[in-house]
């Protein structure tokens, strides 16, 4: 899948899109909520999506500022 840009369809909205997507990158490397929140919103995800799928990756651990710095 191209995750350059999300099209501004349904399925932009799709929790799971946007936690498979934030998790590609937090395979890469460690990153801060704000640079996962600045990638997928780039990639036209909704905001409030976002952060609701940041919120679960806190609450699992999986997003930790403690670790990235």
């Amino acid at each position: 899948m191209n995750w350059t840009r999300i099209s501004e369809d349904a399925s932009a909205a799709d929790p799971a899109l946007i936690r498979a997507k934030a998790l590609e990158l937090l395979t890469r490397r460690e990153h801060s909520r704000l640079e996962l929140r600045q990638k997928l919103s780039q990639r036209g995800f909704p905001t409030e999506r976002i952060e609701a799928a940041l919120d679960q990756l806190v609450a699992e651990r999986l997003l930790d500022e403690g670790r990235y710095r």
